[in-house]
């Protein structure tokens, strides 16, 4: 995905509030009240200290994705790599939603100030 912006506004915009598709082979663990959520990323911004992902979830996940109180770190994950490429501890969350899709599957959106 390219934005392009006239160059009187290239300096006064800050580009890192842009959201770009993210390639469909990453997913995202969050550890929440001694389990964790899974699923796959549909949108994800990542800044110095904060990080913004939106992921597929069930109905269980959401639910429990809404309610849980002790989120303590999300990692993500590229392919069948059961490895994580990337792991962020929260410092706090600043927000958590849901999006209901007509699959009866939700987008549940997340961000958080990471450690």
């Amino acid at each position: 995905m390219e934005i392009l912006v006239s160059d009187e506004l290239k300096d006064k915009l800050n580009m890192d509030q842009f959201y770009e598709d993210v390639p469909s082979d990453i997913s995202i663990s969050i550890n929440l009240n001694e389990d964790s959520i899974k699923g796959n990323v549909v949108n994800l911004k990542i800044s110095s200290d904060k990080l913004s992902a939106g992921f597929v979830c069930n109905n269980e996940d959401a639910v429990y994705f809404i309610t849980g109180n002790d989120m303590s770190s999300v990692a993500l994950f590229v392919g069948s790599n059961e490895d994580a490429v990337e792991t962020y501890h929260i410092s706090s969350i600043l927000s958590r939603s849901l999006k209901l899709l007509e699959n009866g599957s939700y987008i549940c959106s997340l961000m958080i100030r990471v450690k």
